[in-house]
């Protein structure tokens, strides 16, 4: 019921546009497949049609995971890449950041004469 609520009086958002209103219907692009069609076109009209579908496979493998692809490249590009965190000021210790609530400016032992 509180779930429903807002709803039921229409106070939640219909659309995800800033003004609320539906956004346009995107007009369709032109050849977006054009590199996917020419590489099935010329699989299927190449002589060694099977070899070629099989070379095609060994780079694929197939996604047990309900969300997201189903198919998946077998290996890879980033798989080696590692993420190296690169500071312009290296962090100072945490004894400088408390060093001037605690610091004692007086020695501790004062100087026989």
């Amino acid at each position: 019921e509180i779930q429903t609520f807002p709803k039921k009086l229409g106070w939640h958002q219909r659309f995800a546009t800033p003004d609320g209103k539906a956004a346009p219907v995107p007009s369709k692009v032109e050849g977006w497949n054009a590199a996917w069609v020419e590489k099935k076109e010329r699989i299927r009209n190449s002589e060694f049609r099977a070899r070629e579908f099989f070379k095609e496979s060994l780079r694929w493998k197939w996604s047990s995971d309900l969300r997201g692809p189903l198919k998946l490249p077998m290996s890879d590009n980033l798989s080696g890449f590692r993420v190296k965190d690169f500071m312009l000021e290296p962090q100072k210790p945490a004894w400088e950041k408390l060093e001037s609530l605690y610091g004692d400016d007086e020695p501790l032992d004062e100087e026989m004469e």
